[in-house]
């Protein structure tokens, strides 16, 4: 995931070094990719905040997709393991930017019913990391 990949390097700079504004656009934009494709259109009807940031994404240029939980436990699972760094490197753009984003996510792996066939492996860990986000 290439937030992993911009969260490890903004870690490793220099605590002195001069603050990238262009990064924050860049991110931002990584982060709405990820909402966008990622995670809304696996949430279940009421569950997506209405209260979202405005998105960077022009209008109309994504393709809208279709429910893919798979897809929804990648996007939060690398959005969780950022947001868990506290403090560090982009961490603190996720929370100020995609948070409504991933306690919907977590909220739709954590809680809503399984489909047939699924055994709710996972579904353990996805509360706990929502409980966890949500005291933090």
């Amino acid at each position: 995931m290439h937030l992993r990949h911009i969260h490890d390097a903004d870690r490793t700079k220099d605590p002195n070094a001069p603050y990238d504004a262009s990064l924050v656009g860049v991110v931002y934009g990584l982060l709405d990719f990820v909402a966008e494709l990622g995670i809304i259109p696996s949430l279940s009807p009421g569950v997506l905040f209405s209260q979202r940031p405005r998105s960077v994404i022009v209008p109309g240029r994504l393709k809208p997709r279709r429910a893919d939980r798979h897809l929804l436990e990648n996007a939060i699972d690398g959005l969780v393991s950022i947001f868990e760094d506290n403090n560090a490197g982009i961490q603190p753009l996720i929370a100020q930017r995609s948070l409504p984003d991933l306690i919907s996510g977590l909220a739709e792996l954590a809680l809503r019913p399984l489909p047939l066939g699924d055994n709710g492996e996972g579904r353990a860990t996805h509360q706990a990391q929502l409980e966890k986000v949500l005291n933090s």
